[in-house]
C-alpha cells in the first residue's frame, strides 16, 4: 500500500492481491485487489437506469477538500478525470464493472483503475485492478477473465436468495458505484448505509507511478548486489 501511494488503513479486510503470472509490484503490469463485503442482497433494478456521469462530477467537486488531507499525510494529489469504461452490468451473470482515469500528481501516465463487483446472496466480492491508461484493453481482457473464473458456492449465488429471511441492503447498484468512486459521492446521494460499509476504508485503492516505483527497486537491489 505504501509503495503505491495508499495510506495503510486502504489494506484492511483485503484478502488478497493478484498478479500475473511470475510478475509482482515491481514489474509494469496490473494488480488485482480482492476484498469481500458481506452487505446483505443488493437488488440491481436501477442498475442500468442511473446517470453515472453526474457521479463523476459530483467527485471533481470534492477533490481540492480530499487533496488537501493526502498533501498533509504525504501522499500525492489525485484527480479524477472520468470514466475509462463507464459502469455497466450484466444481469444474466450478476456482475458490475466500471473503470476510472485517475491522473496523480507529477507522474506521466494516468492510473487505471478497473472494478468489478461479482453479487452474491449476501454480499459482493470486489476485484480492483490497478494498472496504468495504456494498458486498459489488455486489463478489460483480463479483467473479464477474472470475473469469469470467480464463482460463489452453492446456495450463496445471486439467484438463491430468500427475500423472507435473508438480509436485503438499504442501496442498490447505483449505490455500489457511488461508494466505489469515494466518500463524497455517497454523501451527496444519500446512501447512508453506503458511508457506514466504507467508513473503515479508503475507499479508492490506487497505484501511483508503478514505472518509478519500479525502477526505485531495481537501482536499489542493484546497488546491493
Amino acid at each position: 500500500m505504501k509503495e503505491w501511494g495508499n495510506p495503510p488503513s486502504a489494506a484492511e479486510d483485503v484478502l488478497g492481491i493478484v498478479f500475473p503470472a511470475d510478475k509482482s509490484f515491481l514489474d509494469d503490469t496490473w494488480g488485482a485487489v480482492v476484498t469481500y463485503e458481506q452487505a446483505g442482497y443488493i437488488a440491481d433494478k436501477d442498475a442500468n437506469s442511473t446517470d453515472y456521469n453526474k457521479y463523476v462530477e459530483e467527485v471533481q467537486k470534492g477533490e481540492d477538500i480530499e487533496n488537501e488531507a493526502r498533501k498533509k499525510d504525504g501522499f500525492p494529489s489525485i484527480h479524477l478525470v472520468g470514466w475509462a469504461q463507464a459502469p455497466s452490468y450484466d444481469p444474466a451473470r450478476h456482475y458490475l464493472i466500471w473503470a476510472r482515469d485517475l491522473r496523480f500528481s507529477g507522474e506521466k501516465d494516468d492510473t487505471l483503475n478497473y472494478d468489478v463487483r461479482l453479487l452474491g446472496r449476501r454480499g459482493f466480492l470486489s476485484v480492483n485492478l490497478v494498472s496504468k491508461m495504456p494498458q486498459l484493453a489488455s486489463v478489460r481482457a483480463d479483467a473479464a477473465s477474472l470475473a469469469a473464473a470467480a464463482t460463489f458456492d452453492p446456495g450463496s449465488a445471486y439467484s438463491d436468495y430468500k427475500p423472507d429471511t435473508d438480509k436485503k441492503a438499504a442501496y442498490g447498484v447505483a449505490g455500489l458505484v457511488a461508494a466505489g468512486l469515494g466518500l463524497a459521492a455517497a454523501q451527496k446521494f444519500g446512501l447512508v448505509a453506503v458511508i457506514l460499509l466504507f467508513a473503515k476504508k479508503f475507499l479508492v485503492l490506487i497505484a501511483a507511478g508503478f514505472a518509478a516505483v519500479a525502477a526505485w527497486f531495481r537501482k536499489r537491489f542493484s546497488r546491493a548486489n
